[in-house]
């Protein structure tokens, strides 16, 4: 595949992402925002990613856009981490 049929595909991925994101903050909206914190942060890098996406030209900020991209996957693995810290801290 070219470069951008690439983006294209990623692009899609990552806009599934973004509403699937809005849509957990949607449904667990009766949360404390507090608790929300990752889910916000995975978000924002997602998003960040997306708009990355559409301007970059040249490898090494395709890098850049997938280790972005791996950052907001290990927020997104955390989130059960630090809801069991909030519950028993918090």
């Amino acid at each position: 595949l070219g470069i951008s049929k690439s983006k294209w595909i990623a692009g899609i991925v990552l806009s599934a992402t973004i509403l699937i994101s809005g849509s957990i903050w949607a449904v667990y909206s009766t949360i404390t925002m507090k608790s929300m914190i990752p889910v916000f942060i995975s978000a924002f890098l997602i998003t960040l990613c997306f708009i990355l996406l559409i301007l970059s030209k040249n490898k090494s900020q395709f890098r850049i856009i997938n280790h972005l991209i791996k950052l907001a996957m290990v927020f997104g693995m955390l989130t059960p981490v630090y809801w069991r810290i909030i519950m028993i801290y918090g």
